[in-house]
This record gives structure tokens, C-alpha cells and sequence, in this order.
């Protein structure tokens, strides 16, 4: 009965579905608008995961920068550093600006194994895309940002003090200024593959 006992708390620790939490924790705001901001980052971000039998070789969340959560992000950054309207109208322009000419995301990426961690290396373990209505892209960039900030915690708290973020660019035009997914796509799917294993993250395409 012992060695049962023992045999599944070994299971349960192996299956851990979840990255450890250590290091600082993201700041907040007081009041609803804590809520709603994230009740914001809930509808655009998903989390992953790849095992490897009961190890587990990455975890990742990533979020989609959708225009609406772009407003929300403004907001919250005006909330913590109190910047003038006209800072807040020059951001809001350049956020929209970049809105309509690209999809988005933002990478937190935890890997057990650092020498996985290569998302933004030209001969990366990484095949990464976006698809929709059929229809497939690949990224325009993707860079690396840093490990866990504190200012990069407040906005994406899912960051933790050992993972690291990247930013993941994808064009919304071709050259000839059509859109690379043909008709309105309901939804996108961000797709991450190597000998891992694969990851598809389906989100609102707004």
C-alpha cells in the first residue's frame, strides 16, 4: 500500500501542468480596472504546454496584440506612470498604426532545457506560423525581449523569473497590398513545431 501511496505522488509531481512560480510578483492596479484588464488578457492569451513522458520540455502563454487589447495595454501604462493625454493620443496612434499593418504576439516561453530556448535563431529547432481561412504565414520577425522584467510582469503576469519573451511579428499585407488571409478570418491560429513536439493556439482574430 506504501509503495502505491509514494508511486502516485511521484505521478502527481511529474504531471504538474503548471511552470513553478518564484520571483517577484506583477504590480496591480486597485479597483475594477484591475478586472477588466484582466478579463482583457484572458480572452487574448493561451497557454501551452509540451512532456515528454512525465517531463515537461516547455511551457508557454502567448498573447495576441489585438487592437482591443492594445487600448487596454495604453490604458494600464497611463494607470501606473500617469503619461499626459498627448502622450497617451501619440501612443494610441502608433499602436493602431502597427495594428493594421501586422498580427502580433507576445511569447513567454519557460524551457527546461536552455539550449530549446532559439525561437529567434535563423536555424532555430523552431518552425513557427500563423494560419487562417486555409491559409499560412510565416513571421516577418520574431525577437527576443529579455527575461521577465518587472515593467513586462505588469502587463503579462503569467511571466515568471526564468522565462523569457519574445515578440512575434506577422505581415496582415502582401507586397501588392491584398491581405494574406483572404475573406475576415474569425479566428487565428499561431502554430509552434519542432522535435519536441507542436503547439496550436487559436485565438479571436479580434
Amino acid at each position: 500500500m506504501m509503495r502505491f501511496v509514494v508511486l502516485l505522488v511521484l505521478l502527481s509531481i511529474g504531471c504538474q501542468t503548471t511552470a513553478p512560480r518564484t520571483g517577484e510578483r506583477a504590480p496591480s492596479l486597485d479597483g475594477p480596472r484591475e478586472g477588466e484588464y484582466q478579463a482583457m488578457l484572458e480572452r487574448y492569451t493561451r497557454h501551452a504546454e509540451i512532456y515528454q513522458g512525465f517531463d515537461t520540455r516547455m511551457f508557454i502563454a502567448v498573447t495576441y496584440q489585438s487592437w482591443a487589447f492594445r487600448q487596454a495595454r495604453i490604458l494600464r501604462r497611463q494607470a501606473f506612470q500617469g503619461q499626459s493625454d498627448a502622450e497617451v493620443a501619440t501612443w494610441t496612434r502608433d499602436e493602431k498604426a502597427e495594428s493594421e499593418s501586422e498580427y502580433a504576439f507576445l511569447v513567454g516561453a519557460h524551457f527546461n532545457e536552455n539550449v530549446h530556448d532559439d525561437l529567434d535563431r535563423p536555424k532555430s529547432i523552431w518552425r513557427i506560423s500563423l494560419s487562417a481561412n486555409g491559409e499560412e504565414v510565416l513571421p516577418l520577425q520574431v525577437e527576443r525581449i529579455s527575461r521577465a522584467s518587472i515593467q513586462l510582469k505588469t502587463f503579462y503576469p503569467y511571466l515568471d523569473e526564468f522565462w523569457v519573451a519574445y515578440r512575434l511579428r506577422f505581415a496582415r499585407l502582401r507586397p501588392d497590398g491584398s491581405p494574406v488571409f483572404t475573406g475576415n478570418p474569425a479566428s487565428l491560429n499561431l502554430h509552434f513545431a519542432s522535435v519536441l513536439g507542436k503547439v496550436e493556439l487559436t485565438y479571436p482574430a479580434e
